[in-house]
């Protein structure tokens, strides 16, 4: 019998309460200028931020055309893609990457039934 291996999970949808929470949670993706370092070998951010979906109604413009209604999805978006595991070195501590972004995913994350955008 074959048993089945689950590949670790690669990528995380967090969600912050906002923009000027990005500090903060992401503390470790900040260099010391205070810049957010969005892509290395080992990762990549996209910081998608405020989303929208539509209600369900549908809205005319003033020549007649349709439309949908969007409403705003409450926090800050931002997309995570773990590309590979290595050990926070830059800290001295045993961390890896992933216990970071874990913490990061159980702090913060969900699960989109339909992601806005993803990772190609």
């Amino acid at each position: 019998m074959t048993e089945e291996i689950t590949a670790p999970k690669q990528d995380f949808y967090l969600v912050l309460g906002s923009a000027d929470d990005m500090p903060t949670a992401l503390a470790h993706f900040y260099n010391e200028e205070g810049e957010l370092l969005t892509a290395s070998r080992d990762y990549a951010i996209d910081v998608v931020g405020a989303l929208s979906a539509p209600t369900g109604n549908m809205l005319t413009d003033d020549d007649g055309n349709e439309y949908p209604e969007m409403q705003s999805i409450a926090g800050h978006h931002i997309n995570l893609r773990l590309r590979r595991d290595i050990p926070n070195a830059e800290d001295g501590d045993e961390d890896t990457l992933r216990d970071i972004v874990e913490a990061l995913d159980a702090a913060y994350g969900v699960t989109p039934n339909s992601p806005s955008r993803v990772w190609l």
